[in-house]
């Protein structure tokens, strides 16, 4: 079937999609509702040309590896699952994310982020990873709001005030480099967490 108009949308619900490297491929639609339910699913990458929304709902936590360049705009505010995103590169200067209720996870690549970029947590415990430290450090007070734990996966420093609250995490990729991870502007009540390597001052 053919696709042909300019505001098309499609429903999928996933459950229990357990297989180690999987494509979810969507063509031809400008919104997908994406529901994962009853038990947790991997969708290693979702292709979809012509997609700029992407709702996720849901009480399965879901996981998926690449998503759409394309996509705008990423809702999971609804979802009570927990959701992991471990590419996020999309090219749209003003993009959005919504998380779920649940704890989220997600990974921007280098060179994604912008001012006009927003991302909110929701409820739990949220991570956001970055891939670089300019991805950060180009973000105004007001664009990331809602997580509680950055991650640094490479060596730089990194403005913690631009975090809401939590924890800061050196993962591991950092550290198996060597060289120094700083987070500046970090509040007497945060911690520090340290993973595979040798110190924290």
């Amino acid at each position: 079937t053919v696709v042909a108009g300019a505001a098309d949308s499609q429903n999928i619900t996933v459950s229990g999609v357990a297989t180690a490297t999987n494509t979810l491929t969507v063509a031809g639609v400008e919104t997908i509702n994406l529901t994962s339910s009853a038990l947790k699913s991997t969708i290693d990458t979702l292709t979809a040309a012509n997609t700029t929304t992407l709702n996720i709902d849901g009480d399965a936590k879901l996981t998926i590896g690449v998503i759409p360049a394309t996509l705008k705009t990423i809702d999971a505010s609804s979802m009570t699952g927990d959701l992991v995103i471990s590419a996020y590169t999309l090219t749209p200067a003003a993009n959005s994310f919504s998380g779920s209720q649940g704890s989220d996870t997600v990974t921007v690549t280098s060179g994604e982020l912008t001012q006009t970029t927003t991302f909110e947590g929701n409820g739990g415990v949220d991570t956001l990873i970055l891939l670089a430290p300019a991805d950060w450090n180009v973000l105004t007070y007001a664009n990331v709001t809602g997580f509680e734990v950055l991650g640094a996966a490479e060596l730089g420093t990194y403005d913690f005030s631009k975090l809401a609250g939590g924890v800061a995490v050196l993962s591991a990729d950092a550290a198996n480099a060597g060289g120094s991870v700083i987070f500046s502007n970090m509040p007497s009540t945060s911690t520090g967490t340290i993973t595979n390597t040798e110190g924290f001052d």
